[in-house]
């Protein structure tokens, strides 16, 4: 019985011990402040939330909220004259752990900002007018980013959720997805490179040079303005809706259905293949041809414009 009760104490002070400073959800715990002028920012976290903010002071911020306060959890920063890194501290591997941080910058800073977490979000949603490059990576994070505008912006995540708005690149903008979706709406670049291959792509009132690869995701798309290349290697559709032709369009499904709706204004030289599909066509385009192959256009072509399946069906559509 002694014994037992022994037992039982110390299983109870430990529990005691063990819950000492722990609080259900996150407060702040630690706030660094980064006086040095930087033209890099990079952030590295694990499944940490990470959220931006700015304000008109000149120095950077850190503030970290965790639900236990322990300095071996606070971050790691390493400065040299240019730039900055912030990384994570330890983490305990009890589950009940809960962190989040804040990256408050200066609304003067416009270089280059990475920030990467694996399992973590992250969150730009806040206005910021001007960058030089951003690059924001997750494993299977959600990633946020909106009202921004920089030379280059790079976006990639595994299994995550891709979503910007308003969003200007002026020289390209890379996006890289494996399993996850990928969402823009308002976005304007000179080229992009969207690459994925499992992963559902949605662009809306997008307008540049698009290269867009996929195994066999599927893009939808509505209110384009520019052209591009399309590729689905495997049996991914593409279906693109245009209000503005201004390059031309390539378009390539191997098993996947093809789908291009066009404005009939604008001038074309048309050549649609398939080798076990259908060709569908409004009578605006005059194509001449049978439903393996078809060609022709509209007087004084503009723009080129190219169709091709193995397997998939192909519906070229006009308004």
């Amino acid at each position: 019985m002694k014994k037992f009760l022994v037992l039982c104490l110390t299983g109870f002070m430990l529990f005691i011990l063990t819950s000492c400073g722990k609080k259900a959800e996150p407060e702040l715990v630690n706030t660094v402040e980064i006086k040095q002028v930087v033209n890099q920012i990079k952030v590295d976290y694990d499944a940490d939330d990470l959220k931006v903010k700015y304000h008109n002071q000149p120095s950077i911020i850190l503030k970290e909220y965790m639900n236990e306060d322990n300095q071996k959890y606070y971050a790691e920063i390493d400065s040299s004259q240019k730039s900055v890194k912030i990384t994570e501290g330890k983490r305990p591997k009890r589950t009940s752990f809960k962190a989040f941080i804040e990256l408050i910058l200066p609304e003067e800073f416009d270089q280059d900002l990475t920030l990467h977490t694996t399992s973590g979000d992250i969150d730009l949603l806040e206005t910021k007018k001007e960058f030089d490059s951003i690059s924001l990576d997750t494993t299977s994070g959600e990633i946020q980013l909106r009202n921004s505008q920089a030379k280059s912006i790079k976006l990639t995540t595994t299994s995550g959720k891709l979503m910007a708005e308003k969003l200007a690149a002026t020289d390209e903008m890379i996006v890289e997805s494996t399993s996850g979706s990928v969402e823009f709406k308002d976005i304007a670049a000179e080229n992009y490179q969207i690459k994925t291959t499992s992963g559902e792509t949605s662009l809306e009132n997008v307008t540049g040079n698009v290269h867009y690869t996929t195994t066999s995701g599927k893009l939808n798309s509505s209110d384009l303005v520019g052209g591009g290349k399309f590729e689905a290697t495997g049996g991914g559709d593409i279906q693109l809706v245009y209000k503005k032709v201004e390059q031309d369009i390539s378009m390539d499904a191997k098993n996947g259905q093809v789908t291009l709706d066009l404005p009939t204004k604008t001038n074309y030289q048309i050549k649609i293949n398939t080798k076990n599909g259908t060709i569908e066509s409004d009578s605006e385009f005059n194509l001449k041809g049978n439903q393996q192959e078809k060609i022709g256009g509209t007087k004084d072509p503009e723009y080129v414009v190219k169709l091709a399946t193995k397997n998939g069906n192909i519906d070229l559509k006009g308004h």
